[in-house]
């Protein structure tokens, strides 16, 4: 089963998996991991790449640092 981590950013989060390792096994550039690092989310396309990245670590994924979901948060909580 996934340990619950609460990461507070990409940037949290890719300094706990690795960012070399995370850019090797999900295919991802440089230039694209960083913009989502400076972005604080990830595109909500990478979900079905991250997802098995984190299963193969045991740690949940990150639902609440993708784009769509980051925004939705934002929205419940402004209500």
């Amino acid at each position: 089963m996934a340990q619950d981590q609460s990461f507070t950013d990409v940037d949290e989060f890719l300094a706990h998996v690795g960012r070399k390792e995370f850019q090797n096994e999900t295919g991802k550039s440089t230039q694209l991991v960083q913009r989502a690092k400076v972005d604080g989310v990830f595109p909500d396309s990478w979900f079905w790449l991250v997802k098995p990245f984190c299963d193969s670590r045991s740690i949940g994924v990150p639902e609440h640092l993708f784009r769509g979901k980051a925004k939705l948060l934002k929205t419940e909580t402004a209500e």
